[in-house]
C-alpha cells in the first residue's frame, strides 16, 4: 500500500493535470473493486483497499481520502472539489449531485470540501453544493431524498456571491426534502424534520427542529437509539 502511494505521488507530479483528471474520470466509470481502489491510488488518491467506489462521474477533484469500509454508490456526479474525505464506514448513496462553483472555492477556509465522518450516511437523490465546504459529523445522516445543502449565496446589499461552510454535528438526522443554507451549524444530537428550511444555526442538542424557517418544535431524550448507535445502519421494526 505504501509503495502504491509513493508511485501515485510520482504519477501526480509527472502527468499534466488535465490528463490526470481524464484518467481519474475513466477509472471512476469502472465497477467497484479492490483493483479500482488501487488504480485510484496510482493516480494519487488515498483510497483504502476496503473502500468501495461504484460507477460514478468523478471530475476535477484534487484530493480524495476514503477510509476502510467507506462506500460510494452508483451514478453520482462529484465534481470540482478541492477535497473529498470519507471516514471509516461512511456511506454515500446513489444519484447524488455534489459540486462546487470553481470561482467561489477560495471564499471560505473550507471551500470546495466535503468531509463525511465515521459511519455517517448520505442516502440518495440529494444535491450538495460544497462551494463553501460541508462537514457531516460521525453517525449523522442526510436521510430520505431530495435534501439540498447550499454553501454559497447572494449578498443582495453588496451584489456579490459569498460562501460559508455548513457544519452538521454528530448523530444528527436530516430528514427528507430539507433546505440547508450557507453558514449554518447544526448541533450534535438533533433531528431536522422533513421539509424544514434551515436558514440559521440550530444551536441546542436533543431537540427537534422543523418548519420554514426551522425552529425548535420539541425535545428529544438523550437515550434515543439514534443518539447512541455505533454503526452506520438503522434497523427495521414494526
Amino acid at each position: 500500500m505504501a509503495i502504491l502511494e509513493k508511485v501515485g505521488a510520482t504519477v501526480q507530479r509527472s502527468i499534466p493535470r488535465p490528463a490526470l483528471d481524464v484518467l481519474r474520470l475513466l477509472v471512476g466509470l469502472l465497477p467497484a473493486s479492490r483493483t479500482k481502489s488501487r488504480m485510484f491510488r496510482l493516480l494519487g488518491w488515498d483510497v483504502h483497499d476496503d473502500a468501495r467506489v461504484a460507477i460514478n462521474l468523478l471530475w476535477r477533484i484534487d484530493s480524495v481520502s476514503l477510509a476502510a469500509e467507506s462506500w460510494i454508490g452508483s451514478f453520482n456526479v462529484i465534481r470540482d472539489l478541492l477535497s473529498l474525505e470519507l471516514g471509516r464506514g461512511a456511506l454515500v448513496g446513489h444519484w447524488i449531485w455534489i459540486s462546487a462553483a470553481r470561482p467561489l472555492r477560495g471564499l471560505s477556509e473550507d471551500g470546495a470540501s466535503l468531509r463525511v465522518g465515521d459511519d455517517a450516511v448520505i442516502t440518495s437523490r440529494h444535491v450538495l453544493d460544497a462551494s463553501g465546504g460541508i462537514t457531516i459529523g460521525r453517525h449523522s445522516a442526510i436521510g430520505g431524498v431530495r435534501t439540498t445543502v447550499l454553501s454559497h449565496q447572494v449578498d443582495l446589499v453588496r451584489c456579490v456571491q459569498t460562501a460559508a461552510p455548513v457544519v452538521i454535528g454528530d448523530h444528527v438526522l436530516v430528514s427528507s426534502n430539507c433546505r440547508i443554507t450557507a453558514g449554518v451549524r447544526i448541533a450534535s444530537y438533533t433531528l431536522v424534520a422533513s421539509s424544514a428550511a434551515v436558514v440559521g444555526d440550530l444551536p441546542d442538542s436533543y431537540r427537534m427542529y422543523g418548519g420554514v424557517p426551522a425552529k425548535e418544535i420539541g425535545e428529544l431524550p438523550p437515550s434515543a437509539g439514534y443518539f447512541t448507535k455505533t454503526t452506520n445502519s438503522i434497523g427495521t421494526g414494526a
